[in-house]
């Protein structure tokens, strides 16, 4: 291990120097390259021969370049000198603090090669660690960002992690996690749950650069491989909504939560929430992937409560291992055998849960048919302003967010909220929809509400009613 040497204060005021910088410039342009004294002062002509010996020599006691002697010795002189730069974590950090605080400079450094070198080594999150605590500077965030996400390393990480999440899935739903039986024979672990730590970083970036970053090197990767993850549990039309989501809704969509569930954890809230829309075809994504929902609301359903059957009976599946397991490796005690009956009784309770989903497919079908026409109120709300906005000014990155604390557009160019409106009155609280005389919705549990853009686009509607989709749903089922 390299030993840290300290510098004293006239040292450290010459390491932030111009002269620093550009000798580091020359380095950072070609980290794996090494350099006499003689290379470098034909890049740096306008800087001494004593700034350069005297920069190089700080640089080397810094242990930030190594310095390796060459044979032979220059007549009546010391002998010569070949410079690289470390290639690790911690030069990485001397430079970045010289850097910090040079607004001029910063991105340049995190744009350089030697960064991209130190990404593919040893990835990208080791970087983030670092700068981490210094993005809530706005111009901070903003330029480490531009550089960082420019990096092609970075989207070649990103590409590959499709292949670190394949894995981590096949262990946690298809190995058997067993402890060591002669460490602790009466534990069973369940299968950890994948955790995607490389997606919040682009989180914490500035939002405008991570979502151009995702739509230009990830979309396609990640759709595709969670088309091929899910197979035939879900349908077509289930898979072209998943497509949008993805698209739409990057940070929260796959592979950090899994967008069907997404959609029926708090039903359709989705299509109006966590939406970046940064040109004309992702507002008209925005309508396809709500008129998907409206249009084949029987397929969508059906795929919805498959797509949660098969959620619950792998996690049972765990629960009857779990049984085995401690019957196969313990002697059991008559209070353990007591809460053995109970864990065979609770999984008989979630058998019966799976099966009432299907039993209760009407009470199911009249509670979302209720949630989406809420949902569909609001939506005409979300679109009449979005349309209001792109008319004023169309060349605008928006976020839209929409929860408990109404609706929420940003401009992602000035992180400023220029919509905020609390719908909750007019759309959220479902109640307020059996209030409304005027409307022609008069049953909201018997008949699906179409958002007033689909009449402006003029997409073609069909009356979705209770009981023409309970009729597709039990063919289905059946």
């Amino acid at each position: 291990m390299r030993q840290i040497v300290s510098l004293n204060n006239k040292e450290k005021f010459k390491l932030n120097s111009i002269n620093t910088r550009k000798l580091l410039g020359v380095f950072l342009r070609e980290p794996e390259k090494h350099f006499t004294y003689k290379d470098i002062r034909k890049i740096l002509l306008d800087t001494s021969e004593s700034h350069i010996r005297a920069t190089l020599s700080g640089l080397e006691r810094l242990r930030t370049l190594e310095a390796k002697g060459l044979r032979g010795r220059p007549k009546g002189g010391d002998r010569l000198k070949e410079y690289s730069i470390f290639i690790d974590l911690d030069t990485f950090k001397k430079i970045f603090y010289i850097y910090l605080n040079l607004n001029d400079e910063i991105e340049g450094f995190l744009k350089s090669n030697y960064v991209n070198i130190l990404i593919k080594k040893f990835g990208f999150l080791e970087i983030y660690r670092v700068i981490k605590a210094h993005l809530e500077r706005t111009e901070f965030r903003r330029k480490a960002s531009s550089a960082l996400l420019g990096q092609q390393a970075l989207a070649e990480e990103y590409i590959k992690y499709k292949e670190f999440i394949r894995r981590d899935l096949e262990s946690s739903y298809y190995q058997t996690v067993l402890p060591n039986i002669r460490d602790d024979p009466k534990v069973f672990v369940y299968p950890p749950m994948p955790k995607y730590d490389l997606f919040e970083p682009l989180s914490n970036l500035n939002l405008l650069d991570s979502i151009n970053f995702y739509r230009k090197n990830l979309n396609s990767t990640y759709i595709r491989f969670y088309r091929h993850l899910i197979g035939d549990y879900i349908d077509k039309s289930m898979k072209k909504y998943v497509d949008l989501d993805i698209y739409l809704s990057p940070l929260t969509s796959y592979p950090v939560n899994d967008p069907v569930h997404l959609l029926f954890a708090k039903p359709f809230e989705r299509l109006h929430d966590d939406i970046y829309i940064f040109e004309d075809a992702d507002y008209y994504k925005m309508i396809k992937r709500a008129y998907i929902v409206y249009s084949h609301f029987p397929e969508i359903l059906y795929s919805g409560t498959n797509y949660l059957k098969n959620e619950m009976v792998d996690r049972l599946d765990w629960d009857i291992k779990k049984i085995y397991f401690e019957m196969d490796t313990s002697d059991l005690s008559h209070d353990e055998k007591q809460d053995l009956s109970s864990d065979i009784s609770s999984i008989s309770k979630k058998m019966d849960s799976i099966w009432n989903i299907d039993r209760s497919i009407e009470t199911l079908l009249k509670i979302n048919i209720f949630y989406w026409n809420a949902s569909s109120r609001r939506l005409d709300i979300l679109f009449k302003e979005l349309t209001r906005l792109r008319k004023n000014n169309s060349n605008k990155y928006y976020h839209i967010l929409s929860d408990n604390k109404g609706l929420r557009i940003f401009d992602l160019e000035t992180n400023c909220c220029i919509i905020s409106q609390d719908t909750k009155k007019e759309s959220i609280d479902p109640y307020f929809l059996l209030e409304i005389s005027s409307d022609p919705l008069t049953n909201p549990f018997s008949v699906l509400r179409p958002c007033n853009i689909f009449y402006d686009e003029r997409l073609k509607l069909k009356e979705q009613t209770y009981d023409g989709i309970l009729a597709e749903l039990r063919l289905k089922l059946d």
